[in-house]
């Protein structure tokens, strides 16, 4: 027999997920994560695309 059980986050943690989902709609913010996007692309390709991820 399988038992699920249903977690709250404390109730800090809910706040600062409401706070940071909306500062996620503010046009600033998806210009500033646009920019960490492509570098992390950049990136993930270096280390997986060319096997660099250990380079000694």
């Amino acid at each position: 027999m399988v038992f699920s059980s249903v977690g709250f986050p404390p109730r800090e943690l809910l706040h600062l997920q409401i706070r940071n989902r909306a500062e996620q709609q503010d046009p600033d913010w998806h210009k500033r994560y646009a920019v960490r996007s492509g570098i992390e692309g950049t990136v993930c390709e270096f280390a997986h695309g060319h096997g660099m991820r250990r380079c000694c």
